[in-house]
């Protein structure tokens, strides 16, 4: 009975005006449980105006106080309305109890939303499976026909959010598959693992906040003319380093210890300047071979709303591939906006450097939209 009275008072809250009277709700609660044979006894004395003297005292008491009665009514009504939604997302055993006991009650709550639209592109859901203990989900982006910003692959830049409405832990990751163009559908796939051992197939929630459009690869090579060029050397605080080669005495000699005001290690590298570059671009900004060091340094520019990077390597004649010993990251000011930096090291001996080719696979991900898009749904 509660579960068919809670979609009355939502569905009459919903469609009428904001001011409802009291004989109004009053009237509407009384011919509910009037109506609901559940009640036994009490309703089939109600309707035959045969009280109990108990009863009836109960009867003259919600008359009293009409307005009383309705206003309780009223925030009982309310306070689920608003309440239920937040109780079953952060209340684990919540949306499982529900599902038990009032499962019509989902649709009101979490009405499964299947595709939206924001800033000119619609984001839809395509496919949804369970295979034991993982789940695949595939979804698409696709412009709503007011733009052309859906037109090869799209990034979603870590602005993507999954969440269940159950106690159950999910944990996966999503990757880009192809656009379509005929269907001007971009697809990415979401793989998740419950790690729970069961998975919850109700009311899976996927929010995305950010999208990159222009998305493009290349592949350049880099000219060595230059690299008898000199620079000096500065110290900087490394947020981050890779390669096997920090052994290396001829790259362990540049590496510093941290400090008390910085415990990040150091590192000294070239002193390129660097004030004139534009924040929103990747260049190699210096190519140089000193002390058996071919070094490499890469501009990448700020993150706010694009993602650069590039995989910098030797090549022989064979085409065989050689990789950098050490890469080193920091960050600098430019303009007012911080950008990342990074330079890369190549052990090799001066009179080989003849035999190798050098280069650079480069992926930029730009074109930045921003937006709300939500969907919900079950997993079959």
């Amino acid at each position: 009975m509660f579960q068919n009275i809670y979609k009355s008072a939502y569905d009459k809250i919903g469609t009428q005006s904001a001011v409802i009277s009291d004989e109004t709700i009053q009237d509407w609660v009384e011919k509910s449980l009037l109506a609901d044979k559940k009640y036994g006894n009490y309703i089939t004395s109600v309707e035959t105006g045969n009280l109990s003297r108990k009863k009836s005292r109960n009867r003259r008491a919600v008359g009293m106080f009409p307005g009383l009665v309705t206003a309780v009514c009223l925030v009982v009504c309310l306070g689920l309305f608003l309440g239920v939604p937040v109780a079953a997302e952060n209340i684990p055993g919540f949306y499982a109890v529900l599902e038990r006991n009032a499962p019509g009650l989902l649709n009101y709550m979490i009405p499964v939303q299947e595709a939206d639209s924001s800033a000119g592109i619609v984001l839809n859901l395509e496919a949804a499976k369970i295979n034991g203990n993982t789940a695949e989900i595939l979804v698409s982006f696709t412009d709503d026909g007011t733009g052309d910003y859906i037109h090869g692959m799209v990034d979603m830049y870590d602005s993507y959010h999954l969440k269940s409405y159950s106690g159950e832990s999910n944990v996966g990751g999503c990757y880009f598959m192809e656009y379509d163009e005929v269907q001007d559908k971009a697809y990415f796939q979401i793989d998740l693992i419950s790690t729970e051992g069961t998975f919850d197939t109700e009311r899976m929630e996927f929010n995305v906040y950010q999208l990159l459009t222009d998305c493009r690869s290349f592949t350049e090579e880099i000219p060595l003319e230059n690299i008898d060029a000199v620079y000096g050397l500065k110290a900087v605080s490394l947020n981050g380093r890779s390669g096997m080669g920090q052994e290396n005495p001829l790259l362990s000699k540049l590496s510093q210890p941290g400090n008390a005001t910085d415990p990040r290690p150091g590192h000294f590298v070239m002193d390129v300047p660097v004030a004139d570059m534009d924040p929103e671009t990747m260049e190699v900004t210096a190519v140089a071979y000193e002390d058996g060091l071919l070094k490499v340094q890469l501009f990448r520019g700020n993150f706010k709303a694009a993602d650069r990077h590039m995989n910098i390597y030797l090549q022989d004649e064979a085409g065989n591939q050689t990789y950098p010993n050490l890469a080193v990251g920091w960050q600098d000011e430019v303009k007012g906006e911080t950008v990342s930096l990074e330079e890369y090291y190549f052990v090799v001996p001066e009179e080989e450097l003849a035999n190798y080719t050098l280069w650079g696979e480069g992926e930029v991900r730009a074109g930045s939209i921003k937006g709300e898009w939500s969907i919900v749904f079950d997993v079959e």
